[in-house]
């Protein structure tokens, strides 16, 4: 190693080590994420600190151009091996200070009392300092007290840099050092301003340097993070939807056609915003129909409510759900239609809203859009997770894909213990267990629509088929119509789950030679003996009407596997379900707790005549509401707790 200590030597690697940056530097591909914060201080003439573990070295030298021209200088250690930094730092325009920060246990390192005054010095005159808060020799990835000191002492700014470059070289040397090739790309995380602190007693100095560390490890997994290789399966997917993409627009346009898209806003599926970015910090919560949407709203205004300033973006897929959620979101929520999940659209959808943090309901699993987020650091929280058994057989065909979008979650909540161990058998880390549909707030009704219907009604009793679908209309009139003939006949009412199939009920109905009536046409339902309930968001006016409800999806098998037993609950409306409710085995807890009763389709006939024995509402289903109304009410509390994690995606 003599000749290395030569000063031809010498020269001839810092001239390696110039050049190589300076291609690196003019090549790298970058990208930067929560560079906001950074960005406002180098505007300002104050000093900065960049905090960057040392075998980061490579990247943090080549992204000198985002320091906008500012002086900048980097404090390296008075090793043999610094020299050959210092000399192509000087070189590149980054002029170091000889020195080293202080170690656990020690003021200053060698050189270190020298280095400290020159470095507040030119804090003090607004520079920019970098340091490799691990060097000279180590521990690896250990933060040192001396930042803390200087931060304390110059009173500045001080940012943890994440820096990550794929495809890159790992050297093996003490600090893990990666060398970035040529055309990599490459990420730049800032996190901060780190809070500096006051005093440097024993006890806080640990904890405020602990807190450093954390925030110096979080920047920089995720920068690699952001730079993790799809699987062969996710980049064949990507592949195959970017092929298709061009047939997007004409198919959107034939569902415009047959009235399926909002006329107005269906470019947004395409990833083109119909409404600015503002700004500030911004949450995205996602859920793909209305179930999903409504039962983000809870969540949406506990944010609202908990961080100021926060600006909340809500995506659903459907256009009854952006129909149902517009008047119940939180004073300045923002509605879109979720981008389609082709490379292109969400692309444009995430270039437009930069989301700082994103919230997915339930079982959103689409790989393009929860790739790209994270592959621009967004941070992602899945919510209220489940998976069908038709979706973990699908992903369990596919583990490396499966392991590789669930764990790009950076917060997961499963919706119950079942569905935590499935995911937990594709591979996810499952933080805890909460239920989006607890907490969320009553059905909404208007007064004056529900004093309408019961002006009409007269005091007739009313049974209610609540989120019907195909099939079960008819066995739910069937069971109806020994009591259609009584001269105190009950009025039934059918509420489809898809409203669009409000004429071919009412068809159905008619050829049963019952006289029926459609709210879509305003007809009075007063005056027919089955009212179809064909429109959007009205739910909670008909489950405040009914005697008993049937809560559908459930009387079929193969169907959805029910619905949603928290709305009537909520309302305290007596209420009961077919036997197939696989999608929501909170239906065994409210069972057990007499909350509800499951009723095969063929009892359905018993059960409305045993509703209607009594002219009085039977106490046997009330008391049943009030068991419902009382299991709901506990967990909607425990809900509540759900905020703060996902709060924490934003810290």
């Amino acid at each position: 190693m003599k000749l290395a200590r030569s000063a031809t030597a010498q020269a001839l690697l810092t001239g390696l080590i110039v050049g190589y940056v300076r291609l690196i530097t003019a090549t790298l591909r970058w990208r930067r994420i929560q560079f906001a914060a950074a960005e406002a201080a180098l505007e300002s003439e104050a000093g900065i600190v960049g905090l960057f573990w040392h075998g980061r070295i490579a990247q943090a030298l080549a992204s000198r151009p985002f320091l906008r021209g500012r002086h900048a200088r980097v404090l390296i250690s008075q090793s043999r091996d610094g020299a050959f930094i210092a000399r192509a730092a000087t070189a590149l325009g980054v002029p170091p200070i000889r020195g080293s920060t202080g170690r656990e246990g020690e003021a200053l390192a060698k050189g270190g009392a020298g280095a400290f005054r020159e470095a507040v010095r030119h804090l003090a005159e607004g520079g920019i300092m970098l340091i490799t808060p691990d060097g000279p020799r180590g521990p690896a990835q250990t933060l040192q007290m001396g930042p803390l000191q200087l931060a304390r002492a110059a009173r500045c700014e001080t940012f943890a840099l994440g820096l990550a470059a794929r495809p890159s070289l790992g050297l093996g040397s003490w600090d893990r050092a990666r060398l970035p090739l040529p055309f990599a790309r490459a990420v730049l995380v800032v996190s901060g301003p780190l809070p500096a602190p006051d005093a440097l007693a024993e006890g806080q100095g640990e904890a405020r340097r602990a807190a450093w560390q954390s925030a110096l490890d979080a920047a920089q997994a995720r920068a690699d993070g952001a730079l993790t290789p799809r699987s062969l399966g996710l980049a064949l997917y990507a592949l195959a939807t970017a092929l298709v993409a061009p047939a997007l627009t004409p198919w959107l346009a034939l569902r415009r056609a047959q009235g399926k898209e909002d006329p107005s806003r269906w470019r947004e599926k395409l990833g083109i915003a119909s409404r600015a970015r503002p700004p500030g910090p911004l949450i995205w919560l996602h859920g793909v129909s209305a179930g999903e949407g409504l039962s983000l709203i809870a969540l949406a205004q506990r944010l609202s409510a908990a961080r100021h300033g926060l600006n909340i973006l809500v995506t659903t897929a459907t256009t009854s759900s952006a129909a149902l959620l517009a008047p119940r979101l939180p004073p300045g929520a923002i509605h879109q239609f979720a981008p389609l999940d082709s490379p292109a659209a969400v692309a444009r959808f995430l270039d437009h809203w930069r989301p700082d943090a994103g919230v997915l309901a339930e079982s959103e699993l689409w790989p393009n859009l929860i790739w790209e987020s994270r592959a621009r650091g967004v941070r992602l929280g899945l919510i209220s997770a489940r998976l069908s058994a038709a979706s973990a057989a699908r992903w369990a065909r596919a583990p490396r894909a499966a392991r590789a979008l669930i764990t790009a979650f950076d917060l997961i909540l499963a919706r119950d213990a079942t569905a935590a161990h499935a995911l937990e058998r594709l591979g996810a880390r499952v933080h805890g267990v909460a239920d989006l549909k607890f907490g969320a707030p009553p059905l909404p009704a208007d007064p004056a629509a529900l004093a309408a219907l019961r002006s009409a009604l007269d005091g007739r009793p009313v049974l209610l088929g609540a989120s019907t679908h195909p099939g079960e209309d008819g066995l739910l009139i069937g069971a109806f119509k020994a009591l259609a003939a009584r001269p105190d006949a009950p009025l039934l009412i059918l509420a489809p789950r898809h409203v669009e199939r409000g004429a071919a009920i009412a068809e159905m109905v008619a050829a049963e030679g019952l006289r029926v009536g459609r709210r879509a046409e305003g007809a009075d339902p007063g005056r027919v003996q089955v009212y179809v309930a064909d429109t959007v968001g009205e739910l909670g006016l008909f489950y405040r009407l009914a005697r008993l409800s049937v809560v559908g999806g459930s009387l079929i098998e193969g169907g959805p596997g029910g619905h949603n037993p928290l709305e009537p609950a909520r309302l305290n409306a007596p209420f009961v379900t077919g036997p197939h409710v696989t999608a929501w085995p909170l239906y065994a807890e409210l069972e057990a707790a007499g909350a509800t009763r499951l009723i095969p389709a063929e009892g359905m006939d018993a059960i409305f005549a045993a509703a209607l024995a009594a002219p009085q509402p039977d106490p046997d289903l009330a008391a049943m509401a009030r068991r419902a109304a009382a299991f709901t009410a506990a967990r909607d509390a425990a809900a509540a707790a759900a905020t703060a994690p996902v709060l924490e995606l934003l810290a």
